[in-house]
């Protein structure tokens, strides 16, 4: 009698110890894949936040010209070219939403902006700051002008020209802004990123 309790007792020790390493290993399971996980988002937070490559915005507009032919044209505004670079004015006119706000291009060290027609809603802005401290700035910028192009747009009877501003994006990857405003701005996008991170 006494040796059957002595069993059972040492019986369910067994099955409690088991169990409990069972919870151990279901335990560290799981926060193994907490921990990959984790890593896999810090190494694509970590990619999008220093681009591979520190290309020239004009040279990524070349590469959007490629794909987009109707863009293998002279830029609006490019800081490569003394004749093309934005005015103090004309920055304001195009990126500040108080005409007497200046915009502080000193933040930016390279820019290249193909800007939207009368008849179009298509625009292109491509920024390359001296620091990505700056970037909220540069992005709030950039939203001013999306702002003020839906504005324009909606106010049309031009349904596609809003349909195309109204969906307009900013993004940012390390120390460059990009603003798209395009039908197939995902594609621009793809195309900016990719030469960003040295795919292309």
């Amino acid at each position: 009698m006494g040796k059957n309790k002595i069993s059972k007792a040492s019986g369910r020790s067994k099955l409690s110890t088991s169990s409990k390493r069972m919870k151990t290993l279901k335990n560290s399971y799981g926060i193994c894949l907490i921990i990959m996980f984790s890593l896999a988002l810090c190494l694509y937070s970590c990619e999008k936040k220093e681009p591979a490559a520190q290309p020239n915005p004009s040279e990524i507009m070349k590469k959007i010209a490629e794909q987009f032919p109707e863009y293998d044209k002279d830029l609006d505004y490019d800081s490569g070219q003394k004749s093309k670079e934005l005015s103090e004015s004309k920055a304001v006119e195009i990126y500040s939403s108080d005409k007497n706000k200046p915009v502080d291009l000193s933040k930016i060290e390279k820019y290249s902006i193909i800007q939207a027609g009368e008849k179009s809603a298509d625009e292109i802005g491509i920024f390359k700051l001296y620091d990505k401290v700056n970037t909220e700035y540069v992005k709030e910028m950039s939203q001013t002008r999306i702002t003020k192009m839906q504005a324009h747009n909606n106010s049309k009877s031009d349904i596609a020209l809003s349909e195309i501003s109204n969906n307009a994006e900013v993004r940012s990857y390390g120390n460059y802004v990009y603003y798209v405003s395009h039908p197939q701005k995902d594609k621009i996008f793809d195309i900016i990123e990719d030469t960003l991170r040295g795919v292309q």
